[in-house]
């Protein structure tokens, strides 16, 4: 039992002050428990609660000696606080950033969804993010130590490569990395390759142009109208335009076989001529294709990135730019050499139409319209060989 330097009266468990202890109902008359326990977060506070207990154990009467033990203990807690280097107060708790001690509510102001952000579709928006973090940090009053540790923490977060563009992650086993020269796809070694094979045999159904089986019908008649994802009947006969018609009551393939390279496989831009696109809208899945010209009858040559309903919002409505980044990337590889510095749009327009047609052709030859002769053939006549 130890004595109360207030009362006198002897306590089990007295709460201790340097020099002096206080009992339990001592204790209570300066109101202890709402105070000693509790964390004091800034220095304004805790002159004004010192202040306001010092009165009542005055008017306790307390000992001037367990007064001034009081005092102490204020002031041992103010000497354990810091001062913000942005907003100047004397606070208990900071953050660190670069050397600077920040306080809670100042850091509050930049601890954004857009700062705590880890993973980005674009070099854009990491970009946009950190402008808006560092203009916050600025009016803030941020030191320059800080804004320059924010700068370094952004720059950490993107991509070590030179030329990364976007990270996207599919949500069906694969991620696709768009550079500037190239693509990386990284497959995962569960990736369910007969499931994929399956839905991809269903939208390719729905893309393709429909077979014309009946004999008796000059299907060289309806090549200018066949489009990828339906036909044009202009000019077709009543009879042609029926069996185009019935056609679409064709049993769907269960699936289309394709080939897949698990783990990470990087594609040179500079190789592919061809890119195909088919968005998500209401298919079960959608895909990015890299072809060759030359390759074009040979699936096994195709690569195929996945992304599905299961990719987040904002992948799904980035996927049209990405493949149009990724186009760009194609022309820009191709014609914005020094040698080829000076080839005119149009030129890069023809490209396109000749990959066109020559995906115009293959789908004749998917389908059994023309041989893989007349094929060949024409393949040829398009590339002037």
């Amino acid at each position: 039992m130890i004595k109360c330097d207030v009362c006198g009266k002897k306590s089990l468990l007295p709460e201790k002050f340097e020099n002096t202890n206080i009992c339990k109902m001592c204790f209570i008359k300066i109101n202890g428990p709402t105070w000693k326990y509790k964390s004091i977060s800034n220095k304004n506070i805790a002159e004004s609660q010192r202040e306001k207990i010092l009165a009542i154990a005055s008017n306790h009467q307390f000992p001037l000696n367990v007064i001034d033990d009081i005092n102490k203990y204020f002031d041992m807690q103010i000497n354990k606080m810091h001062k913000c280097e942005a907003c100047n107060e004397i606070v208990m708790n900071t953050v660190n950033i670069g050397g600077a001690l920040i306080c809670n509510n100042c850091f509050s102001k930049i601890n954004i969804p857009a700062y705590k952000q880890q993973k980005y579709i674009s070099i854009n928006e990491l970009n946009e993010n950190k402008a808006k973090v560092l203009d916050l940090a600025t009016k803030s009053n941020f030191p320059q130590n800080a804004i320059k540790e924010i700068k370094n923490i952004f720059d950490k977060k993107v991509e070590t490569e030179k030329g990364w563009m976007y990270t996207i992650d599919g949500g069906e086993g694969q991620v696709l990395k768009v550079y500037e020269k190239y693509c990386t796809i990284i497959t995962s070694p569960n990736f369910a390759t007969d499931s994929i094979a399956i839905r991809y045999g269903l939208l390719e159904k729905k893309n393709r142009p429909i077979q014309i089986k009946e004999s008796g019908i000059d299907t060289a008649s309806i090549v200018s109208g066949v489009l990828r994802g339906g036909i044009i009947k202009t000019g077709v006969s009543l009879v042609a335009s029926q069996f185009i018609d019935s056609a679409f009551n064709e049993p769907i393939p269960k699936k289309k076989d394709f080939v897949v390279h698990k783990g990470e496989q990087e594609l040179s831009l500079e190789y592919y001529d061809i890119i195909q696109f088919s968005e998500l809208d209401n298919n079960d899945i959608g895909y990015i294709k890299f072809q060759t010209m030359q390759t074009l009858n040979n699936d096994e040559k195709d690569v195929l990135f996945f992304y599905g309903k299961n990719a987040s919002k904002n992948i799904k409505m980035a996927m049209p730019n990405i493949y149009k980044a990724i186009l760009n990337n194609i022309k820009n590889i191709k014609y914005n050499t020094n040698d080829t510095v000076n080839k005119s749009n149009t030129e890069l327009i023809d490209n396109e139409k000749i990959a066109n047609d020559i995906l115009k052709f293959k789908n004749l030859l998917d389908i059994g319209a023309i041989t893989q002769e007349e094929y060949d053939a024409k393949k040829k006549e398009i590339l002037g060989l």
